[in-house]
């Protein structure tokens, strides 16, 4: 009982090569964050999710802890840029955490690099979603 929250990273894999859906990246990260709430709850302690994030690149939510050019199938991809990658994983986020009781807050990672939310659809979402909670529909 020496900490005040449980306090996770996550960059786990979500979706597969043939579903990217906001719905299936979301369903996968239920069952991982499922973990995280079992041991919430256990020791009474709040989620803190400390670290997660994911940069616009098609396919990148199988390897979201990649940094760099590596990419998880075909080197050979053309057109890798998709910002609604990323604002489908953030979507996951906001659906299973933020609005979540057990869940606290959320650190999104190093947003000064191409990890950034900043001036794209993700951003948009989520300032879309928190007006929403704050002010309602």
């Amino acid at each position: 009982e020496l900490s005040d929250f449980i306090c996770p990273h996550f960059y786990g894999p979500l979706g597969s090569e043939s579903d990217w859906s906001a719905e299936n990246l979301s369903q996968d990260y239920a069952g991982i964050l499922g973990l995280y709430k079992d041991l919430a709850h256990r020791h009474g302690k709040p989620i803190l999710m400390t670290e997660t994030g994911m940069r616009p690149i098609r396919a990148q939510s199988a390897n979201p802890w990649r940094y760099g050019n590596i990419l998880p199938w075909d080197p050979n991809m053309h057109d890798l840029h998709d910002e609604r990658m990323q604002s489908r994983w953030i979507q996951s986020v906001v659906r299973n955490t933020l609005l979540s009781e057990e869940t606290k807050g959320v650190f999104w990672w190093d947003y000064s690099s191409d990890y950034t939310l900043s001036n794209r659809q993700g951003e948009r979402y989520l300032q879309e979603e928190y007006h929403n909670q704050t002010c309602g529909k």
